[in-house]
């Protein structure tokens, strides 16, 4: 069985269709667990107006936050598989059925996710560059480094490694507790994609992500900074202070301008950081060496090499 985790708050607008999206699932056998987080609106309403037997509500006892109503959600589950879904996303009729079936066949693997696209706030897709994601475990390793790359609205995983292994979403993340958690845990585990698209991600200004970029953009640089470092240090490398602010500086969430000698200056760091994978031998060498290889051709397009070219 599958327990699915929704905290709620304040999503009247959304709930019933991210309910729904979740009820009318090909494959039947789970509980969504819907943490109410003290909104004060009437989406709390509108969940109990579904009837349903699979649908289990849990109130607490004032607004907790995201994170502390997933890890809620997580503590209460009793499905062999976790999935996550916000309150105003969409999964597509077909993602239990897949995702269910890869970790069945792939017992090496503990979570799995899928593609994601974005739509509005009536349901339209918007054309916007989706978030990669990774057929290959060891890839989606080496690219957390740089960056967030699971959509975590499309993401399965097992319960027993994440109790095992004392995971959990951590507050005060500025919208970036996702980031993290999946960071801690490809460290642990493997992640993997199955490659199709199974989630619908909406953007609106309400959101948590939409409203974290907007009203805590300097905080937010700082938790990405220090999200990098933590997943540095947990992968082992050994850098000096002034090297990992040169990587976080370069490969911060809004790629910047930069100038040649801060291209030579984190060619060189990423340079270091590939030969101790190497001499860790790390899991991920091949991999990790191909991610900085694309990330600094990427971070070229914004450099002086092109002047004032756009």
């Amino acid at each position: 069985m599958i327990s699915v985790i929704m905290p709620l708050y304040r999503a009247e607008k959304y709930i019933r269709e991210s309910v729904a999206s979740i009820l009318n699932q090909s494959y039947t056998e789970f509980e969504l667990i819907i943490i109410d987080d003290c909104g004060g609106d009437k989406s709390l309403e509108l969940v109990k107006a579904f009837h349903d037997p699979r649908i289990r509500i849990i109130q607490n006892d004032i607004n907790r936050g995201i994170s502390r109503s997933r890890n809620i959600g997580i503590q209460n589950a009793r499905g062999e598989y976790i999935a996550i879904l916000d309150d105003d996303d969409i999964s597509s009729p077909e993602r239990f059925k897949i995702e269910k079936k890869y970790l069945d066949e792939h017992p090496e693997v503990q979570c799995v996710c899928g593609d994601m696209r974005f739509i509005d706030n009536n349901g339209t897709m918007i054309v916007r560059t989706p978030m990669e994601t990774f057929m290959n475990p060891l890839r989606t390793k080496a690219e957390l480094i740089f960056q967030d790359v699971v959509p975590n609205g499309s993401a399965m995983f097992r319960r027993s490694f994440v109790t095992a292994n004392n995971l959990n979403f951590k507050d005060n993340q500025y919208g970036m507790e996702d980031y993290r958690f999946w960071s801690e845990f490809s460290t642990k585990g493997n992640i993997a994609s199955v490659g199709e698209v199974v989630y619908y991600w909406r953007i609106t200004k309400d959101n948590e992500t939409s409203r974290n970029l907007v009203m805590e953009n300097i905080g937010r640089k700082n938790n990405f900074e220090e999200i990098q470092r933590y997943n540095i240090s947990l992968n082992g490398f050994q850098l000096e202070d002034d090297e990992l602010k040169t990587f976080c500086n370069c490969f911060s969430e809004i790629t910047k301008y930069v100038s040649f000698y801060e291209l030579d200056t984190v060619k060189k760091v990423l340079l270091k950081m590939m030969g101790q994978t190497e001499n860790m031998k790390a899991d991920f060498s091949r991999e990790f060496s191909f991610a900085c290889k694309r990330h600094f051709a990427r971070l070229t397009e914004k450099s002086e090499i092109w002047g004032n070219y756009e």
